[in-house]
Order: structure tokens, then sequence, then C-alpha cells
């Protein structure tokens, strides 16, 4: 009975081992999930604020665009 108690531990070891390993694994694909998603936010942000920018580019090249033809047909 002695021997059958002093090898359970050696059995239960590599099972504790794969589930430490399991576990990190699981919180470093964790990790790099939310870093991914605060990258892809930032990103937005910036995608979101560089298309104001040029809408509003757009928008000053037409009204120049208007004055200009204004003051080529004399004031029509």
């Amino acid at each position: 009975a002695s021997i059958v108690s002093e090898t359970a531990p050696l059995k239960r070891s590599p099972d504790r081992g794969s589930s430490v390993f399991l576990v990190l694994l699981c919180l470093l694909l964790l990790i790099g999930i939310i870093c991914l998603a605060v990258k892809m936010n930032k990103d937005q942000s910036y995608w979101q604020m560089e298309r104001t920018q040029l809408n509003t580019l757009i928008e000053e090249l037409r009204t120049m665009e208007k004055i200009n033809r204004t003051c080529l047909n004399g004031g029509k």
C-alpha cells in the first residue's frame, strides 16, 4: 500500500504541469486579444479623424471652386 501512495503524486505531476501550461497559454491568448482590441480601437479613432479632416478639405475646395466660378463669370 505504501508503494501506491508514493507513486500516486508522481502521476499527478504531469497533469498539474499540463494544467499550468494551459492556464498560461489561455492568459497569453487573452492578453493578445485585449491588445488587438485596444489597437483596433485606436486605429478606428485615427481613421475617423482622418476622414473628418478629408471631408473638411473637400468642402473647402468646393467652396473655393464656387468662389472662382463666380469671379470668372463676373459675379453672376
